[in-house]
């Protein structure tokens, strides 16, 4: 398995509010000693931050939501927000906040303990956790698995490919393209992916189930899914297998989870 970024959670978090911990409960925000605004799904992180309630010395409150929509709220609210933590799903919505002032500068400490490419360029926020983009496939139908995304605009995968065009990490994918390639290389692949018919599925999971019940013979998705899927059945009970793309493929992009402080807060 490979890990591009796998680091502890916990200790990140408590780093990075400089506690020993940081906690998760049902408070109300006003009551909170710490609120925390999480772009991460609850039913991931809740059980992870409710374990470390018993570890700090204040009560913490979270407002779960989508990064992109809790960033802009931070912003909107300015200096009146209760957030004093944001927690992202990924590095888009902290480099928003970044690029505005709105997050403190972290102790280098809390900073050492990820890889550069997976922190705040102004040292204000810190990847948590990365999530790989793959090509899932199907063995009984792929004899050989495309080495680039440029490779599914071609005709013989007319039909056979299945995304999630309205999912963030696709989304970041095709901004890393464009960062990479220009926009007009995203444009045209883009034009290119649409041409070849590729099937729409809801998140990245029924992809990754189109394809192991051949549905379709390849899937844009992010690896983890996949070990999931064999933690709960059995890789033998997985009909698709998973493609790591070559380093410097727009199609191998690491997206970051993070957490920056918001400036200004008393509560970290």
């Amino acid at each position: 398995m490979r890990r591009p970024l796998i680091r502890r959670l916990p200790a990140l978090l408590a780093a990075a509010l400089l506690l020993p911990a940081v906690a998760a409960c049902g408070v109300d925000e006003d009551d909170a000693g710490l609120v925390i605004y999480s772009g991460r799904n609850e039913k991931l992180v809740k059980p992870l931050l409710d374990d470390l309630e018993k570890a700090v010395g204040t009560t913490v409150a979270v407002r779960y939501g989508e990064s992109a929509e809790l960033a802009a709220q931070i912003q909107e609210e300015g200096g009146k927000t209760k957030a004093g933590l944001f927690f992202s799903q990924d590095a888009g919505a902290l480099g928003a906040l970044s690029s505005k002032g709105l997050l403190a500068k972290l102790p280098q400490a809390s900073l050492d303990k990820v890889e550069p490419a997976f922190r705040g360029g102004a040292g204000d926020w810190v990847g948590t956790s990365g999530r790989v983009r793959v090509l899932a496939y199907n063995p009984g139908q792929v004899a050989k698995v495309p080495d680039t995304v440029h490779d599914l605009v071609k005709p013989e995968w007319k039909g056979k490919i299945g995304y999630v065009p309205t999912n963030a990490s696709f989304q970041a994918f095709v901004t890393g393209m464009r960062v990479l390639e220009g926009d007009d290389a995203t444009r045209a692949w883009l034009k290119g992916l649409k041409a070849n018919e590729p099937k729409v599925y809801e998140n990245n999971l029924k992809v990754l189930d189109a394809v192991g019940k051949g549905e379709v013979s390849l899937g844009l998705v992010n690896h983890y899914y996949w070990y999931e899927r064999v933690a709960e059945k059995g890789e033998d009970k997985v009909g698709a297998k998973i493609h790591f793309l070559p380093g410097g493929d727009p199609g191998a992009l690491v997206n970051a989870a993070g957490v920056g402080i918001i400036k200004g807060n008393d509560q970290a």
